[in-house]
């Protein structure tokens, strides 16, 4: 089931598909856990490796390995 509402701004009428709030969200939900896991991994990182430098390198091979979207 799908929900609408309907806005008006500016006398100009906006209909926002609840589905499609709900997937923004989600989205960002996704993206939200994604930075988490990367800040543990880089905490975890800095203090096994004890350099900044290249705990930094190991998380851009990281993230470059990583298919976004």
């Amino acid at each position: 089931m799908v929900v609408t509402r309907t806005f008006t701004y500016n006398s100009s009428k906006f209909t926002i598909k609840r589905s499609v709030v709900i997937q923004v969200k989600m989205a960002l939900v996704s993206g939200l856990v994604r930075l988490n896991e990367g800040l543990i991994q880089c905490a975890s990182l800095v203090s096994s490796s004890g350099t900044l430098y290249s705990a930094a390198c190991s998380i851009l091979a990281t993230i470059g390995s990583q298919r976004i979207g």
